[in-house]
């Protein structure tokens, strides 16, 4: 554990939000408890579970924090925030646009939603296919059905 002193010590700085003071054997750290109208409290931690934690705070060799990404990256923020905030002002304001019909057949959504009809021959793509009947599931004596293989 004296090896561990130094090393530790170099780290504190980097982690405030924790200001851990350690101790041998009873490292304690001080926390804000938001449920409790942000109030500093203090907390008395087994040294495995608090080296635990605070291990938890220290990325792996050439790992880069990032911090934000997106819309709340630092460059941009300002720009890109007014931005959703007008669209989501109008969209507010915009009357709801109508639902699509509702789709009673697969043959109908697939047809929309890929622009393919399925009844189509797949060899002349003139013809349509008309279902002649409906294969039974397979079921064996008090298994119920079968699966096939994994490919």
């Amino acid at each position: 554990m004296e090896c561990l002193e130094p090393r530790m010590e170099c780290l504190k700085p980097r982690i405030e939000c924790l200001k851990p003071r350690i101790e041998w054997l009873e490292p304690r750290i001080e926390w804000r408890d938001r449920a409790d109208h942000d109030r500093v409290k203090e907390m008395t931690l087994p040294t495995d579970e608090f080296l635990r934690r605070f291990l938890l705070h220290v990325l792996p060799d050439r790992f880069v924090r990032i911090r934000y990404y997106g819309l709340l990256a630092n460059r941009n923020r300002q720009e890109d925030l007014t931005q959703c905030r007008r669209l989501l002002a109008e969209s507010s304001t915009a009357p709801p646009s109508p639902s699509p019909a509702p789709v009673t057949d697969w043959r109908e959504l697939m047809q929309r939603l890929t622009g393919v009809d399925p009844t189509l021959c797949p060899k002349c793509g003139h013809g349509h296919l008309q279902p002649v009947g409906e294969i039974a599931a397979v079921r064996s004596a008090g298994i119920g059905l079968l699966e096939r293989a994994p490919p």
